[in-house]
Order: C-alpha cells, then structure tokens, then sequence
C-alpha cells in the first residue's frame, strides 16, 4: 500500500506540472465560481510520538468567491515500523475575494485516518523476543506511551505507578498503544501488522498565492483531532501545494 501511494503521487505531479505547463500557453479563464483545480501537497506532520514527511493531493471546487469544496489524500510517513494514509473532506472559507493575488482562508472538515504498524520493526517490538523471550507480557501503562514487561497479568491496562522494565515503542503514542491491550512475545518473534481506522476532524487555514492564471501555490496549517478508543489525540500538519485552476 505504501508504494502504491507514493506511485499515485508521483503521477499526481507529472500530471499537474504538465498540465500546468500547457495550460499556460491558453488564453481562457476561470470565472469566480465554478472553477475546478487540481494540485500536490507536501509537506510535515507532527504529533505526540514523531513528525514524518507527508505527500499527498488535493481537489477543490470553487463554489463562489468566498467558498470552496475541497478534497485531499494523503499519505504520511509516522517513523520507523508506521505509516497512515488521510482522506478528508472540507470547507475552505476565502477572508478575501477570490480574484485577488493573495487570498488567506480557514478550512475546516472531517475524514478518514488510517494508521499502520510493524510491530516486527526493530524499533517498535521486532527486538523483544531476543530481550524477553516467549510468554513475557507487553501491557500498556495508564497515562504513559510505554508498555510494562511483566508474566502472569490478566489485564489489559496497567493502572498506578510500575517499576519494572518498560519498553518504549518510538513510533507509537499513548493514544494507540493504549488501544492494543496486554501482548504477550510469540514463540516465533513475529508480532505482525496492527491497524486502526479513525474518524479525524480537522480546522485551521493557509493563504492561496495565484502565481499565474491557472496555477497557485498554499502555504497550509492544520490541527489533526483524531478520535478512538474514548481518547482523542492531536496533530499539526504544516503543508505546500502546487495547484492548476482549469
């Protein structure tokens, strides 16, 4: 899925540098509402356990000068062992008039957050069998990103403080490791894929800066609110896309 995605965006930049490129040779215009674009975003996402690259690409629909629809996915590196990919749908609210060189707007919208780990990365719990062998347990501790190595537990949750070893997965905050529950270090060291699919809400806004007729530039800011388990847990994605207006 990772290469598929990274394929999917690498064609979405030919494909809109291209179009770009002809377009700019045409002569006709797109009036303040009704107007469609594509583009490609690049960019960083920060959070609670690491910040990673994101890239991704984006689908908007002027619906009048100071509306617009728009769509985006993405996808987002997490660190060593995770990944996620992003699909939101929104709001984009111009503060200015839509024909002016530099238009500032808030977004606001809501999607889809898929998160991957490989738990058999080294940095995650690939290491564990060689530290702890078969049978030790792996629980998550109330209030901490880490998990408690301990036998003979019969919860999913350690509570109060523990002052045995704990394991500290780099790429994995509290809001899903605390979702795995008590595991226990199979007989043959492979722990496997986890996944978690999360609704995701997100606000914040950029300016769009009208580089020609048809093609634009965003300089974006977001928070990332994303929601499971009975916990929430927030993200800050700092963005820049390449657009061409058709």
């Amino acid at each position: 899925m990772k290469m598929m995605m990274k394929r999917l965006v690498l064609v979405c930049w030919i494909l809109v540098l291209a179009v770009a490129v002809a377009g700019a040779q045409t002569t006709s215009a797109s009036g303040p509402g009704g107007s469609v674009a594509v583009g490609c975003v690049g960019g960083l996402t920060t959070g609670a356990s690491t910040t990673g690259g994101t890239v991704g690409a984006t689908f908007t629909f002027d619906v009048s000068e100071r509306l617009t629809i728009e769509t985006t996915g993405a996808y987002l590196n997490r660190g060593p062992g995770a990944d996620a990919l992003y699909f939101n749908g929104g709001l984009l609210v111009n503060l200015l008039p839509a024909g002016r060189k530099a238009v500032p707007y808030a977004a606001l919208g809501g999607g889809v957050y898929h998160a991957s780990f490989d738990l058999n990365n080294p940095r995650m719990f690939g290491s564990m069998m060689q530290q702890f062998g078969p049978g030790a347990q792996l629980v998550p501790i109330q209030g901490m990103p880490g998990f408690g190595i301990m036998r003979g537990y019969t919860g999913q949750i350690w509570r109060g403080p523990f002052a045995g070893p704990v394991v500290h997965p780099s790429s994995m905050s509290q809001f899903y490791a605390n979702r795995l529950g008590t595991m226990m270090v199979p007989p043959d060291g492979r722990w496997g894929m986890r996944s978690f699919t999360d609704p995701a809400l997100t606000i914040g806004g950029g300016v769009r800066l009208d580089l020609s007729k048809h093609l634009s530039f965003r300089p974006d800011v977001r928070a990332l609110v994303l929601m499971g388990g009975g916990r929430s847990t927030t993200m800050a994605l700092f963005s820049m896309s390449v657009g061409y207006r058709f």
